[in-house]
């Protein structure tokens, strides 16, 4: 799914589609974006990433707050090792 869908090109675009989405949508958009940015080199400070998951945990369940855990330790043990 999250490789179909398409993601708004134009940042303002992006926000509104992000606002309207349900809980059960937003990862899926938000793995897309992912793909996208690393499609065409875009990528973010630690502190950009920082923001962005501190957003997103605001608004998280208790289990997405776990996996967002588990993969930030992924990706930071990548980056360090």
């Amino acid at each position: 799914l999250a490789s179909t869908w398409p993601v708004p090109r134009s940042a303002s675009a992006r926000w509104i589609a992000l606002s309207n989405l349900s809980k059960e949508q937003m990862l899926p958009f938000l793995m897309a974006a992912a793909k996208r940015s690393r499609d065409n080199n875009v990528s973010f400070t630690e502190e950009e990433m920082d923001t962005i998951i501190s957003t997103l945990r605001k608004y998280a369940s208790p289990e997405d707050i776990e996996k967002m855990n588990k993969m930030i330790t992924v990706f930071r043990n990548r980056k360090n090792g």
